[in-house]
């Protein structure tokens, strides 16, 4: 069980941390699906790429050992914004947007295929977060983000308890578009949605933010651009993880109405909780040399899976809340926290896996015995390799089976097959003198073929009412004229309708095609063929599957290894026989048929006929012409016949001999195919045997791949090891495989089936979707899985390490490879490391104090103190995973940092393009107005500047206030100083405001703070003192400032009020202080009067 969590995943990077982090789960579910308290979801402005797409996509898909995130987990945000910017550049439309998108820029700059997300996000971070505000355009239910967001957070809610807090994570790199782009708002709205759904208290937020030199490898993913946007999203950031007071960020993204409960909502705190800055270069094992797949990505999904086990993640949990009070200091510095793991893995699922596989086809080759190529591909079976008969054949059991032709299961023989067997010892089609002698043979003669030899009382009454029907001539049904004493005259028509009558009777009636059908002689003869081929089919079909499960009922591998190979050589031979007896039979017909007997007596049948009629009426004194003539044709007739049953009974031999071939064939067809099916396969079908191969291979290639994430993750594993895991269960489970292996013939007796483990193995598609090696794999491996199941269960990571490191030595390699992902140019002023080993412990004699020896040696060199320093129970045995992370780090001591201000501060181009929200978009066109203007070196404003000029007019109007003495610097009756603000009383726009003083800052005996006072005007907006609650609105301030302007004069006498102000020691006073914000309040008050002196200069 895990703990309820939500991780949202933006842009690739963060695609692929949730892959990692789904593999892991996956494993830990044994593949059935991530646990119902913890949710993937992934939004990106590029569409998810299938792993089975073609490989000329430009870009890979994002996929870990076969698993990528579902649909219910990726979520493509896209569209085309021109219209949206044209709106704003052309009509001023969108003020929500325009307040930091450049529309004009834009416009004058991009084509029109640019304007799609798709295309631009990647590059461009406002880009980026206009996928959200294109998402949010209409109503929130149809938004991808707010609706999958509430959804999810609904369906984790019933999981979160005081006890239980809500895990929210957001991951993205900072180096392209659509993460660094999305990362704020998507946390200002999954934390309204959690609040809102589960209170304040019960979640925590943290963010995972990549910078570009993870992506040092990746052609372009550490270019002068991508450093500084990434620097615009890390100054971003700052602004939303500082301690906010009594400030509010508005966040509009649809101006409805309707909205205002979600859209329209304010920051008012922090948004993340901890913010990790992630870079792959730190000061020990660098990953700066690792692709960010093996190193970065799996490494943040370690530490995410930590903060979701059950067992550690309370520990985590509570870390952050230790943090924060450390985190909200006051002073309006940004700090962030950086994260490394390590682990020691023992990859006991993998190895199973293997042994799975081993194991399948261990019992294969065992069972069917394959034979290879130089190649190492399998063509054929061994045919000499049946224990059972050590020594023998398939082919020496030929010659038996046919001169054996007696009972087969209780079942009766005939003599058929061991007379074919004779014909062809005697010579077959190469004697002519024995194809003459059977040519030659009478229907009786066959008949003995095809005699069952049973002596039932039912065969016995078939063999007697067979022989009778062949046996009955047609003189007993046909008499002369003069034997019925009739007039011979009359006898010739009445003896020709008897003989039809009888040739219909006993040898059937002929139809229109030629052929005949029905008659008694034909029917008997088919009770003898139906016996024949049932018993053939029978009895091979048994012979057959008797060789192929053994003798033996307790030596199950000595039973049925070797088989199929041995049978199929066998039946190889027997069709052959049996083909080469119906060459033979072919040969007796044609001899038959060229002596043409039958032909022959049928003229003289038909002569005979005439002649009757001829001497009907004909007689003599010695002679009666009328009564031979009948007895002459009678006499012929019954010849005729006899040949005709000879013909007919020669017929249905044949016709036996060709069922008896035709079946043969087909079942040695059958057994070739599950050779086919089993080891050798098909170009368009591989075998069982290819295909555990295959799987076999594909274990091991994952295996392989698991080398790249050595720097991240050791595998605790050797050859020995798993040699010795394999042989504990193979011999005795291979056994137990083979005892359920049995061969048996379906219904009908035409085919053999093989059913292995309770199931039925397929070995020919009968649907189109069919597939046999998958189907015939997954009865296999399921088996061979559960085999290896206690492997998993049993092993422990914790034996392993105890038996190879002494306590030192493991800690140290824990710290030397686990230090958090960021490097240093100087110490962090406050930071706080810890460290959190996550091991199953309690289990094993020992194992408690062993790993807390070895988190003392990690914090010996990592310096974390107290509860900083942490042994945590993990719900899985086959892990050992540090945690090390560092927060409170104020950025400017991170290399990154630094470069990445660097890449920023050469940024050639207008860096308002760089960013996302008014506040930075109006603080980059202030600092280029003082070097510009007041020719002073390019600096980034001090953060407290910054905040406010998310205000920008609320600022402008402040200063002007000054200059006019609205806002001055007074003293009360203890002679303390504060700032105040006096309105008159007036009228504006129709509405009506008193007369007001306002107190901007608290009285002070020493000098009031003006920046804490222009914070008061522009953030709280009403008066500092907690029980006055006098508002400042903001249009009685404007016309307070036309009334003073009025007041002071013209406009040149207004110009030369502010000239005065730029030359006083107001301005020199805060430019000269040793203070960096009060310089930069300064100078940023300094362009404000230069333009508003430039302003009134205009209006003269």
């Amino acid at each position: 069980m895990a703990r309820p969590a939500l991780l949202i995943g933006l842009g690739g990077t963060g695609q692929w941390v949730l892959t990692y982090v789904k593999k892991e789960l996956l494993d830990y579910t044994k593949g059935e699906g991530a646990p119902p308290e913890v949710r993937l979801i992934a939004f990106d402005t590029t569409s998810q790429i299938d792993e089975k797409k073609s490989k000329t996509d430009k870009e890979d898909p994002i996929v870990v050992n076969g698993v990528q995130l579902a649909v219910d987990e990726f979520y493509h945000l896209g569209g085309n914004i021109e219209k949206i910017v044209r709106e704003i550049s052309e009509q001023g439309l969108h003020p929500h947007i325009s307040s930091w998108l450049q529309a004009k820029t834009y416009l004058s700059r991009l084509g029109a295929g640019q304007y799609m997300l798709e295309e631009g996000a990647g590059q461009m971070r406002p880009f980026g977060r206009m996928a959200v505000f294109k998402d949010l355009e209409s109503n929130p239910e149809n938004s991808k983000i707010f609706g999958t967001l509430r959804n999810a957070i609904h369906d984790i809610q019933r999981e979160v308890s005081e006890n239980r807090s809500l895990e929210i994570s957001i991951i993205a790199s900072l180096a392209g578009g659509t993460g660094a782009g999305m990362a704020v708002d998507v946390a200002h709205i999954v934390r309204t949605i959690a609040e809102d759904t589960i209170g304040s208290k019960n979640f925590v937020i943290r963010g995972f933010f990549v910078l570009p030199r993870a992506f040092h490898l990746i052609p372009g993913g550490d270019s002068p651009g991508m450093r500084a946007r990434a620097f615009a999203a890390i100054r971003e950031l700052s602004r939303f993880i500082t301690v906010f007071g009594d400030r509010e960020y508005p966040m509009i993204y649809n101006q409805h109405p309707q909205f205002r409960e979600y859209l329209q909502k304010p920051v008012k705190k922090r948004l993340f909780d901890l913010c990790y800055l992630v870079d792959a270069h730190r000061a020990r094992n660098s990953l700066q040399d690792v692709d960010p797949r093996f190193g970065v990505f799996p490494s943040i999904a370690d530490s995410l899976l930590a903060f979701l086990d059950e067992k550690s993640g309370q520990a985590h949990t509570e870390h952050v809340n230790n943090m924060m009070a450390k985190l909200n200091r006051g002073d309006d510095v940004a700090y962030f926290s950086a994260i490394g793991t390590y682990a020691f893995d023992l990859p006991i699922r993998e190895i199973a896996e293997e042994n799975a596989c081993k194991l399948a086809i261990d019992f294969l080759e065992r069972l069917v015995k394959p034979e290879k190529d130089g190649e190492g591909r399998v063509t054929k079976l061994s045919s000499t390799e049946n224990r059972e008969m050590i020594g023998k054949r398939g082919s020496d059991l030929v010659d038996h089976f046919m001169k054996e032709p007696g009972s087969i299961d209780g079942m009766g023989g005939t003599l058929f097959l061991s007379q074919a067997a004779e014909f062809l010892e005697q010579g077959g089609v190469r004697s002519g003198q024995l194809l003459e002698q059977v040519a030659g043979r009478s229907n009786m003669e066959w008949l003995t073929f095809m005699e069952p030899e049973d002596a039932t009382e039912e065969i016995r009454d078939l063999r007697t009412e067979v022989r009778t029907i062949l046996e009955h001539s047609l003189s007993k049904d046909v008499k002369t004229s003069k034997e019925l004493k009739e007039k011979p005259e009359f006898g010739h028509e009445r003896i020709e309708r008897e003989v039809d009558q009888y040739l219909v009777k006993y040898l059937g009636r002929k139809q229109p095609d030629g052929s005949t059908s029905g008659g008694k002689f034909r029917e008997g003869l088919d009770r003898y063929a139906s016996l024949q081929i049932d018993r053939f089919q029978d009895a091979l079909g048994n012979y057959c599957v008797r060789l192929l499960n053994g003798m033996s009922n307790t030596e199950h591998e000595l039973a049925k290894s070797g088989k199929l190979g041995f049978v199929q050589e066998f039946l190889a031979v027997l069709s052959k026989q049996v083909e080469n007896f119906c060459i033979f039979m072919e040969k007796v017909r044609e001899i038959r048929l060229r002596e043409k007997r039958l032909t022959i007596k049928k003229e003289e049948v038909k002569q005979a006929r005439n002649q009757m009629f001829e001497d009907r009426k004909k007689s003599g004194i010695f002679k009666d012409y009328a009564d031979a003539a009948q007895r002459q044709f009678i006499q012929l007739m019954e010849e005729q016949i006899e040949l005709e049953k000879d013909e007919l009974v020669f017929d249905y031999v044949y016709r036996i001999a060709l069922k008896y071939r035709d079946h043969s064939i087909a079942l040695k067809d059958t057994m070739a195919n599950w050779g086919l099916v089993l080891a050798i396969g098909t170009t368009e079908q591989l075998s069982l045997y290819e295909a555990l191969d295959k799987n076999l291979q594909q274990v091991k290639a994952k295996r392989q791949r698991a080398e790249n994430f050595s720097r991240i993750c050791h595998e605790e594993t050797d050859e020995e090891f798993e040699k010795r895991l394999y042989q504990h269960f193979a011999e005795k489970e291979l056994e137990s495989i083979f005892k359920s292996v049995t061969w048996k013939l379906s219904g009908d007796g035409k085919v053999v089936g093989l059913e292995v483990l309770g199931e039925d193995l397929m070995y020919e598609k009968v649907l189109e979707r069919d597939r046999p090696a998958e189907h015939n794999v997954r009865i296999i491996l399921k088996k061979a899985h559960s085999t290896f199941q206690r492997q998993i269960e049993e092993q422990m990571i914790s034996r392993r390490l105890m038996n190879k490191y002494n306590e030192k030595n493991l800690g140290q390699e824990l710290y030397e490879k686990g230090s958090p992902m960021v490097n240093f140019s100087s110490d962090p002023t406050f930071g706080q490391p810890a460290n959190f080993l996550t091991v199953k412990y309690g289990v094993i004699d020992g194992d408690e104090p062993y790993f807390r020896q070895v988190v003392k040696e990690i914090s010996l060199q990592s310096g974390a103190k107290g509860d900083q320093a942490k042994l945590v129970q993990s719900g899985g045995t086959h892990k050992c995973t540090l945690v090390y992370t560092i927060d409170v780090i104020n950025a400017d001591c991170l290399t990154a940092y630094n470069d990445l201000l660097t890449s920023y501060r050469q940024f050639v181009d207008d860096r308002r393009l760089l960013h996302n929200f008014p506040a930075e978009v109006n603080a980059v066109y202030y600092e280029q107005q003082v070097r510009d203007k007041l020719r002073k070196n390019y600096r980034l404003f001090n953060p407290r500047i910054v905040f406010m000029l998310e205000y920008k007019d609320w600022v402008r109007q402040f200063t002007r206030c000054r200059v006019y003495d609205l806002v001055k610097l007074e003293r009360d009756q203890e002679a303390n100083q504060f700032w105040c603000l006096h309105l008159p009383k007036c009228e504006y726009k129709g509405k009506k405001y008193n007369d007001e003083k306002i107190e901007l800052t608290p009285h002070e005996a020493k000098k009031a703070d003006f920046l804490q006072a222009m914070d008061t005007f522009v953030f709280r907006k009403k008066d500092f003192r907690r029980d006055f609650d006098i508002p400042i609105h903001y249009e009685h301030v404007v016309k307070a400032l036309i009334l003073a302007e009025e007041k002071n004069g013209d406009a040149a006498a207004n110009v030369k009020k502010f000239e005065s102000i730029i030359d006083s020691g107001f301005i020199r006073d805060f430019v000269a202080s040793e203070q960096a914000f009060e310089r930069d309040l300064g100078d940023l008050m300094h362009v404000i009067l230069l333009d508003e002196r430039d302003r009134l200069t205009l209006s003269e």
